[in-house]
């Protein structure tokens, strides 16, 4: 699940990546490696989920120890995706992930990895899509959303969209007319292969959830936490019958795994599962994405030293927080949302390493505290 952004001329183009790194792949260093292919001397910028996944999930590794990550493998400079969108499915992550980048002021054109990189196929999908959304009261609740868009697609074009085509369909949707796009056929892997090639993020991860150590997926410490959700029924986006499901999961299971499977049905998958209970365990309500869906919120995470020189470039720097001081000069919905997101992400610390405030704070200049 990542982009490319791009301008017209190659000694001033920006390019940029939408993706988690969790953790950062072969896939990732492919998508780079084909950016500088046809822009050698392009400026990349990717846009990161923070510490929470739109799988739902905890990020394998912090927000920062990923974003450096990134920088090692070419990247120039990480932009942070708030909790607020990441966690609030495939449709939101990738119409703020869009936003975001073309806040910045600096985009020209997208490229995206996909499953089928056709480029007529996913623009015609994208506006399918989209006129499908406008004209739709009310869709077959008897399977989950994204499985109702899939097969409306295949219906349309006759082409089953695989997971990073539905994310470049929702991209595209998304993006200003001025925007143009591009594809780039994956390969090696599929986007849920269990092949630990280096290509496809969930092996690996659970390559590291396996070995065990300090740097874990901590799903499995969140399970208590789980079940006191469920008796308190604080699930804002399920019905009843799906809480009550949750809800039965959650007393008859031994463990996170199980849980999801026997939560599980046609109409609630498991990204949904883990979403809806990983914001229950939180406290993250709908009025916290109503209220900050239009907040312009840009903050780099870690940048190269080109990354910081294409920093004076962005258009929105009202809203640009490059250190803590700089909360105090953003406009006041841009500072409501921080707050919020560093709520987050002390929730986050303090299941994952018990790391603190102060401890965790870091400046990009020198990805130092």
């Amino acid at each position: 699940n990542y982009i490319i952004v791009c301008e017209r001329e190659d000694i001033m183009t920006t390019l940029g990546i939408v993706a988690e790194f969790n953790p950062t792949t072969e896939g990732h260093k492919y998508i780079t490696k084909k950016a500088r292919e046809q822009f050698p001397h392009a400026t990349i910028v990717a846009i990161m989920s923070g510490d929470y996944t739109v799988r739902g999930e905890f990020a394998i590794f912090d927000k920062w120890t990923r974003a450096k990550s990134a920088v090692g493998a070419g990247v120039d400079l990480v932009l942070e995706l708030p909790a607020i969108y990441s966690l609030n499915g495939a449709t939101v992550f990738s119409k703020e992930s869009v936003r975001i980048l073309s806040d910045t002021g600096i985009i020209d054109q997208i490229f995206f990895g996909a499953e089928h990189a056709d480029k007529n196929f996913l623009a015609g999908a994208a506006k399918f899509i989209s006129e499908k959304r406008m004209s739709l009261e009310k869709f077959d609740d008897k399977i989950s959303y994204n499985i109702f868009l899939r097969e409306e697609i295949r219906e349309k074009f006759g082409i089953y969209p695989e997971s990073n085509d539905l994310l470049a369909i929702e991209y595209i949707e998304n993006l200003p007319k001025e925007i143009g796009f591009f594809p780039i056929e994956r390969v090696v892997s599929d986007y849920n292969s269990t092949d630990l090639t280096g290509f496809s993020a969930s092996p690996i991860r659970k390559k590291i959830k396996s070995d065990g150590g300090v740097l874990f997926n901590a799903n499995d410490k969140i399970f208590s936490s789980i079940l006191i959700a469920a008796i308190n029924g604080d699930f804002e986006n399920l019905d009843e019958s799906d809480i009550a499901r949750i809800k039965t999961a959650a007393f008859t299971s031994k463990n996170f795994d199980e849980f999801i499977e026997n939560a599980y049905h046609k109409r609630l998958s498991r990204s949904r599962i883990k979403r809806e209970t990983l914001k229950a365990v939180i406290g993250m309500k709908n009025i916290d994405y109503i209220n900050h869906k239009d907040t312009k919120f840009i903050r780099p995470l870690a940048s190269s030293e080109k990354g910081i020189e294409k920093l004076l470039e962005i258009k929105n720097k009202d809203a640009l927080i490059l250190k803590y001081a700089d909360i105090k000069k953003v406009p006041e919905k841009s500072r409501e949302l921080f707050y919020l997101n560093e709520k987050f992400t002390e929730i986050y610390h303090a299941f994952y390493d018990r790391k603190r405030y102060t401890d965790r704070t870091r400046n990009i200049f020198t990805n130092e505290a």
